[in-house]
């Protein structure tokens, strides 16, 4: 659960009482402290005490807010002369993730700065972390995470993602500081919902897993789940009515034997009963074709009468962090192989962007034959209610607790679409639990603990979401049906709680069924193929 810290008052407390604790300069990273939660501030630093191991330490800091740089011009009144920004609206909760500023997070540290007159006030954040994404190129070295972090933050204001430590970025403010470009949030108004979920009322049904039986048929969960999808794709009818738009770079050859058509329109006819985008525009490009690309989306927009957004800018960060400050042409050429998509207006205008490596062999890889674009579009899905469509940054209601689901999601319902046969799929399902997150050195938790841990707060590591999402889904796919999760999203856009939610769909309260579902995935893990 959330926690809101003293971090107001202890910035008053440093101003005004530096160093006036007694062991003050004992406390800095690693040294050893008393009672877990405590907290100090020295030199600008906020140390929090935490438990490593059996050690009470103190943690790497947090840094605070930057003096104002000395200036022999008159210096005008601040027009906020508090030390830290506090939002006026304390419900909405947005999650921010950086574009830039390439990180290692054993030493490196950050903090969300808003801009109030001349200063640059810290925000106080409700949670935060690291992920592994956009930064993998060996030329960072250990520089290869991006932060993010959930805040209030008002409509209008502008920010900036303030850095301390080992940070690749371009520009530093005049204490050597890493600092990112100026950000200013969008002040939506929103207009009457033009998307309106569609109520879903899953039939009642005898099935063979439940979640009374479910721990003695582990081993029948992957199968009973992909037959499921398989009969639901069968029976379903494909809507009608979206406008779609597919443009594929001159220089980018897309992978798949089928073509990108086919591959949307069955995540399409699968996902029938659902409430979905109105129109899409899917863009495919290498970083070779990245600008035209852009092109090409800023016409769809004007076509579209599209008002929210901004995936142009999403699309240069498909490439671009993989490239590294002062690449030289040869290297922009590299792999440009993220993917994302998403609801991104109130009259359900949905993109997919999808960078496509230029290697034939990484063009060659499973999950590229079909699987990326089922995926993509199921995120659209997902987005495709008035809540996260207003504005991208807010969560859904609990969604923080959440983020296995997006992914793990996608990633089921992408690979058991795209795989011809159950034997195809379990060697992708199978191959992504274990190779996947521990290339990348995201190996996660798989002990019972752990796994129960990362399902209930499930934004320790956003990325843990493709493996362990992943089973989490394949296992309540088996036990409702594998469009039963997204029933979790719609029954979320009529106001419901995630817990809420969950009870209405599958019978049982979430915190009873995280034991279950845990136990089961600690056994898929344990299995030989899965024990890497």
């Amino acid at each position: 659960m959330r926690k809101i810290s003293t971090f107001t008052s202890l910035i008053i407390l440093a101003s005004t009482l530096a160093l006036s604790h007694a062991g003050a300069a004992s406390v800095k990273s690693g040294a050893t402290c008393t009672k877990s939660g405590l907290t100090s501030t020295v030199s600008n630093v906020k140390f929090t005490c935490t438990k490593s191991g059996k050690k009470l330490v103190w943690d790497k800091g947090v840094l605070l807010a930057n003096p104002p740089t000395p200036s022999s011009s008159p210096t005008p009144t601040p027009t906020n002369t508090s030390n830290v920004y506090v939002a006026k609206d304390q419900k909405t909760v947005r999650r921010l993730y950086a574009t830039e500023g390439c990180s290692n997070p054993s030493n490196t540290t950050f903090v969300i700065q808003v801009k109030s007159g001349p200063l640059w006030l810290p925000v106080e954040p409700l949670d935060s972390g690291w992920i592994q994404k956009g930064c993998s190129d060996p030329a960072f070295g250990t520089k290869n995470s991006l932060p993010w972090v959930n805040v209030h933050l008002d409509g209008g204001t502008t920010y900036r993602w303030l850095y301390t430590g080992e940070v690749n970025i371009k520009a530093h403010d005049g204490q050597g500081h890493g600092v990112s470009a100026e950000i200013t949030l969008p002040v939506f108004t929103p207009p009457p919902p033009a998307v309106i979920p569609i109520p879903i009322a899953l039939p009642v049904v005898q099935r063979e897993i439940t979640f009374a039986n479910i721990l003695d048929n582990v081993e029948k969960v992957a199968q009973v789940a992909f037959e499921s999808a398989q009969k639901i794709y069968l029976a379903n009818t494909a809507p009608t009515g979206m406008k779609s738009m597919i443009w594929i770079g001159p220089n980018t050859i897309p992978a798949g034997t089928t073509s990108e058509e086919e591959r949307i329109a069955k995540a399409m006819k699968f996902w029938s009963g659902f409430n979905q985008p109105k129109s899409i525009g899917l863009f495919f490009f290498n970083t070779q074709d990245e600008p035209l690309a852009e092109i090409a989306y800023n016409k769809w927009r004007n076509d579209n009468n599209v008002t929210g957004g901004n995936p142009a800018s999403m699309m240069r960060n498909l490439c671009l962090p993989n490239m590294g400050l002062g690449a030289t042409p040869t290297e922009m050429l590299k792999d440009c192989g993220a993917a994302n998509a998403g609801v991104i207006d109130t009259n359900g205008n949905a993109v997919g962007n999808f960078g496509v490596p230029n290697e034939a062999s990484e063009r060659a890889k499973p999950y590229r034959q079909g699987g990326i674009e089922i995926h993509e579009f199921t995120h659209m899905v997902q987005t495709a209610n008035p809540r996260n469509a207003t504005d991208p940054t807010i969560l859904l209601p609990e969604e923080n607790y959440t983020c296995w689901l997006a992914e793990g999601q996608a990633h089921f319902v992408g690979k058991a679409l795209a795989s011809n046969s159950y034997k195809d799929y379990l060697q992708e399902r199978n191959g992504e639990a274990k190779y996947r997150t521990a290339s990348n050195n995201l190996v996660p938790p798989r002990d019972l603990a752990g796994v129960s841990a990362y399902l209930f707060k499930s934004c320790n590591d956003y990325d843990w979401g493709y493996a362990t999402g992943m089973l989490a889904v394949e296992a309540l796919s088996a036990i409702g049906g594998a469009n039963s999760t997204m029933a979790l999203y719609a029954e979320q856009a009529k106001g419901h709680t995630f817990s809420e939610s969950f009870k209405l769909v599958y019978g049982i309260s979430w915190e009873q069924a995280i034991p279950i579902l845990a136990q089961v995935i600690v056994k898929d893990y344990s299995v030989p193929s899965m024990n890497g």
